[in-house]
């Protein structure tokens, strides 16, 4: 429905796009030293360096648990409205590229923004920056 909405403000002769383009990569690598692992379940040592992905480091260098690539469009529509993309690709996901974000913002006033669409948890906008490690506002 966003997708849609955007789609036909931008072809609409009346509107006209400023389109911005950033993005970001963390490059990540490791291995296990060493450890025991889990001799009853036939486990290898490993280190699990991302739980919600799953993300798990082996004896053997690897570069996929952590390591992940982003882009993020934003793009003023009309007065006060925006619509904002972002789409993340992520090693313990094998690089399957997904939309993380995609919401339409409207400025109200000074004071109140309304924003539609997918987002993250909004805890203190720390979805702004999970993946960035941090942002400057």
């Amino acid at each position: 429905m966003i997708a849609t909405a955007a789609t036909l403000l931008a072809l609409s002769s009346t509107a006209s796009a400023n389109v911005d383009v950033s993005g970001y990569a963390s490059v990540i690598g490791g291995r296990v030293l060493s450890g025991s692992g889990v001799e009853a379940f036939d486990l290898p040592p490993t280190y699990l360096a991302n739980y919600p992905l799953v993300g798990v480091y082996e004896k053997d260098w690897t570069f996929k648990p952590d390591t992940k690539f982003g882009l993020q469009f934003r793009a003023n529509l009309l007065d006060g409205l925006s619509a904002t993309a972002q789409v993340v690709a992520r090693g313990a996901d094998d690089f399957d590229a997904s939309f993380e974000w995609a919401y339409l913002s409207y400025e109200l006033n000074d004071h109140w923004t309304l924003q539609a669409g997918k987002k993250r948890l909004p805890l203190y906008y720390y979805s702004d920056f999970f993946d960035v490690g941090y942002a400057f506002f």
